[in-house]
């Protein structure tokens, strides 16, 4: 009897060894599963925060990168809008300027004081050689040249006009002022040196331009 009692008793104490062992095995398991759990609802916490100042706070680099394409693109902005087309413009009308102020005709009061009166007036003059022509003064030699026609015992039959507003190729003065063998008589002046390019160059533009008496 007194041994029954104490297998029955070492088989009770080895069954509460039994269920002692695996209590501790189950409430390690549930501590550990809420460690796990607990790291891995800060995991989950921490993930929108990271993704967010991902988000937010761009790289270095990526922002320096932006700056430079922000500049380029203000330059170009400036380039395009700033000055170019008015600068181009000023340049334009500059030149225009400059051009017409080198091709402007003279006037007929520049062409007699300075052409016809001094190198002229000496043969076609009341009394001259050339008296048929009147350069004495400045009108009368506008009135002897403007769509008259030639004169003279040399020209007066070539049917040739004198000058022809607008047309410095057809009219008698500058063909004999400029041409060695002129369509009638000889070349002017008369027994003198030519005129200068410069001269002729002024009676030229004078009568394309319209043979004004200005």
């Amino acid at each position: 009897m007194a041994s029954k009692m104490a297998e029955a008793a070492h088989a009770a104490r080895a069954t509460r060894g039994v269920d002692a062992e695996a209590f501790a095995e189950v409430i390690g398991r549930r501590d550990d599963s809420r460690s796990s759990s607990a790291r891995d609802g800060r995991d989950f916490a921490s993930r929108p925060r990271e993704r967010t100042a991902r988000v937010s706070r761009p790289s270095s680099s990526r922002s320096r990168a932006l700056a430079r394409a922000a500049l380029a693109l203000c330059s170009l902005c400036s380039l395009a809008c700033g000055g170019g087309p008015g600068s181009a413009q000023a340049t334009d009308t500059g030149g225009a300027g400059d051009a017409s102020a080198a091709v402007a005709p003279a006037t007929f009061t520049e062409i007699y004081t300075t052409i016809l009166q001094p190198t002229c007036s000496v043969c076609h003059t009341p009394g001259g050689i050339g008296a048929f022509q009147d350069f004495s003064s400045q009108s009368s030699a506008y009135t002897a040249l403007v769509g008259v026609k030639a004169s003279g015992p040399s020209c007066g039959s070539s049917g040739e006009t004198r000058v022809v507003a607008g047309n410095a190729s057809q009219s008698l003065l500058f063909q004999k002022i400029s041409e060695a063998n002129p369509p009638c008589g000889s070349p002017m002046p008369l027994g003198g040196p030519p005129l200068s390019s410069a001269q002729t160059t002024l009676i030229e533009g004078w009568i394309n331009a319209g043979a004004l008496n200005d």
